[in-house]
């Protein structure tokens, strides 16, 4: 689930919905400044397998891209095939993700995310079900794909991506299997290659990198995770929120999530959008919270439903322009269908959304 708005009156959200006979769709809803309307998005007719939208990104030249998976039922063998929906102002188009070379169906994990540029460019990351890395690249007609890109070492697990210019992308995820254990990575591409990028020494025990949001190649935040192996609402190994800023030569911890708040609450922190440099805006579950320039992260809970889960959240901002902050997410995980907030002077405010089909 994901939300993409390229400017302040045009938000792409997608998702899927369940209808009477419990199959699962593709969804697509538009906001046009005042209120959100259904798009309707080809299905691959699978009978039994279980769809999911990753990201989508969206240009300010009726274009949008998004990137998905689903996974065959596991008397067909339990296969994940990887798919794009392509939306040219009127109309969404699904196909195929095609496999890197030497790869079949069932060597494949699931596409995580996907940047563009440009109409004619974009960039996907995913992995194979070893999770080696997958990138995968959009000239304007055709996708291709090859294994090894960012992060080619053994358990690499692509997450969040973020491509502000054709010369400038940046990806992070983690190794490992999620939780305490796990270590977390970053690498850019600089228009020929990917290349890694060292973190911080002595950072706590950050076990993922979820995802990354760039204002240019001098300016990235990424968020994620790590666990303190404390006993908290009942549970040990409580995930608390964390931030990584990239300079364009170096990643620091710079500011991080009030640690008071994190005491009481074991929220995963799941998505991130900036509007500038230093205004950028992290939600995860039932929370959302903001950084603007000069100053440190703060809570922001007001409006928000009780146990919403926010899977994604888009900032536009530009001077003397309309300005749009707007999450997405779900009243429940794993329960389909598309829940909004808007930010206001007041806190958030809950979206009205489309009536969804039933059959």
């Amino acid at each position: 689930m994901s939300v993409s708005c390229p400017w302040a009156y045009a938000c792409t959200a997608v998702g899927t919905y369940q209808t009477g006979d419990g199959s699962l769709h593709l969804l697509a809803e538009r906001w046009d400044g005042s209120e959100w309307s259904f798009q309707t998005v080809p299905t691959p007719q699978v009978a039994g397998a279980t769809f999911n939208f990753a990201t989508v990104s969206c240009l300010p030249v009726h274009f949008c891209m998004a990137v998905g998976s689903y996974r065959l039922p596991h008397g067909t063998g339990g296969v994940t095939k990887n798919f794009f929906a392509r939306w040219n102002g009127t109309t969404w188009f699904v196909n195929s993700l095609p496999l890197p070379p030497g790869m079949t169906d069932g060597s494949m994990g699931a596409v995580a995310a996907v940047s563009c540029y440009a109409a004619s460019g974009c960039e996907a990351v995913g992995g194979d079900a070893s999770n080696a890395p997958v990138v995968y690249d959009w000239d304007g007609g055709h996708w291709t794909a090859a294994v090894n890109g960012p992060a080619s070492q053994a358990g690499a697990q692509l997450h969040g991506l973020a491509c502000p210019s054709s010369t400038f992308c940046e990806a992070v995820g983690w190794v490992g299997n999620e939780g305490p254990g796990a270590a977390v990575f970053a690498e850019s591409w600089d228009g020929s290659s990917w290349s890694s990028q060292s973190l911080p020494v002595g950072l706590p025990q950050v076990t993922t990198l979820r995802s990354v949001a760039c204002v240019s190649s001098l300016d990235c935040t990424a968020v994620g995770n790590f666990y303190e192996e404390v006993f908290r609402n009942g549970a040990f190994n409580a995930a608390i929120p964390w931030m990584l800023h990239w300079d364009g030569s170096s990643w620091s911890q710079g500011y991080q999530p009030p640690q008071n708040f994190w005491l009481r609450n074991s929220n995963q922190i799941t998505s991130v959008s900036c509007a500038y440099s230093g205004a950028c805006e992290a939600v995860g579950w039932q929370m959302a919270e903001r950084v603007s320039p000069g100053h440190e992260w703060w809570i922001q809970l007001q409006g928000l439903g009780v146990g919403a889960w926010l899977n994604g959240v888009s900032w536009f901002a530009v001077k003397g322009r309309p300005t749009v902050l707007i999450a997405v997410g779900q009243h429940v995980p794993g329960l389909p269908g598309i829940v909004a907030y808007r930010w206001t002077s007041s806190g958030w405010v809950s979206m009205p959304m489309p009536a969804l089909p039933t059959g």
